[in-house]
């Protein structure tokens, strides 16, 4: 919209005033938009922490896993080797 302020003293107060204003406004989009940007910033960066925690979960997990798939294979191992001991001892 397009005003036309008359060519008076009060007329280029009022033309001064409602730049200031629209500066002012400006200046409070712009740091709204800086906040907003922030949190946004903010929030991606948590997102990405809470995703390499849970892939670092989930590997340590993994590790586990493997670590007591292998006890568990160690154990079968050495049970076939006393039952078969134990079956040549009494034979």
């Amino acid at each position: 919209m397009i005003k036309i302020y008359p060519p008076t003293k009060e007329g280029s107060k009022e033309m001064f005033d409602d730049f200031e204003k629209g500066d002012f406004d400006r200046k409070e989009r712009l740091e709204n938009a800086q906040d907003i940007s922030n949190e946004l910033e903010i929030e991606a960066s948590l997102e990405a922490k809470n995703a390499y925690d849970e892939k670092l979960e989930a590997e340590a997990r993994e590790q586990t896993d493997n670590e007591e798939y292998l006890k568990e294979m160690e154990l079968r191992e050495q049970e076939k080797v006393d039952y078969g001991e134990l079956d040549r001892n009494s034979l």
